[in-house]
């Protein structure tokens, strides 16, 4: 686990990284980012917005992209906009490592949480119980 403080704008990540894959190219993780809203410094004022624009440039940029999952589930108690999809990074010169990730977004008080669960496709079922175990034990601060 790692903490970092942001540097450009006010945000918070946590992170926990999982052991390399096969290939040594990528890490299964789970990292838990908090950023004020727009007035308080940061990008966004709502869950909804950070969707659209992660849709939008993921869309644009990402090689192989496809959406699986666009829904809103309770974190906690807390409405979270979900979404799951897949694409593909370069590995080297000539090989490709196709990632899945599922992505929460949920605004509690005035900060924005991002959570995010990325693992190569061919682990994701292997890695998936310690993701759902987290999501489960997840409890907001009271």
């Amino acid at each position: 686990m790692f903490r970092e403080e942001g540097t450009r704008e006010r945000f918070v990540s946590q992170q926990a990284v999982g052991p390399r894959n096969s290939a040594n190219s990528y890490s299964a993780g789970i990292s838990v980012t908090v950023a004020p809203e727009a007035v308080g410094g940061g990008e966004f004022d709502e869950p909804a917005d950070r969707l659209k624009y992660l849709l939008k440039s993921m869309k644009a940029n990402a090689a192989n992209f496809s959406l699986t999952r666009n829904d809103v589930i309770q974190l906690d108690g807390v409405p979270a906009n979900r979404v799951l999809f897949s694409y593909d990074i370069p590995n080297g010169i000539s090989r490709v490592t196709h990632l899945r990730e599922e992505v929460l977004f949920a605004k509690r008080g005035s900060e924005l949480y991002t959570i995010v669960f990325s693992v190569d496709e061919s682990e994701w079922a292997s890695r998936r119980p310690e993701y759902d175990a987290f999501l489960n034990s997840f409890r907001w601060r009271r």
